[in-house]
């Protein structure tokens, strides 16, 4: 698998993918995570951004991003829990990063899912 390299040469059920996907909705910083898998912050960063791609800190966006979307079409909690329930402690940075990976506010992605699926 091409993140072996997360989780070193140990015999691990998960790698840092895994465990991201899974803790998305607990505040996560390169430490924890570097931590949990024994390795130092800079490294772990610098061998998630080889492996993947992707910064640490926009892949933990993304996984929360993906489960926003997710409630925000299937919920009709408010905008500040759902960014709360996925890990934002900040209502403004999620609607910023939401924004950002997304291209239209939460609220506009509510409503243009719930037109749609009126529509349908």
């Amino acid at each position: 698998e091409i993140l072996i390299g997360l989780v070193g040469s140990e015999m691990c059920k998960e790698t840092g993918i895994d465990w991201i996907q899974l803790h998305y909705n607990q505040p996560l910083t390169a430490s924890d995570i570097a931590n949990r898998f024994n390795y130092n912050p800079a490294y772990l960063t610098s061998l998630f951004k080889k492996y993947t791609g992707y910064s640490l800190t926009h892949y933990i966006n993304h996984a929360r991003i993906s489960a926003a979307k997710n409630l925000l079409t299937n919920q009709d909690q408010t905008i500040e829990a759902i960014a709360k329930q996925c890990g934002f402690t900040d209502t403004k940075y999620f609607y910023r990063i939401f924004k950002k990976e997304e291209h239209i506010t939460p609220s506009e992605y509510r409503n243009a899912f719930h037109h749609k699926k009126l529509v349908l």
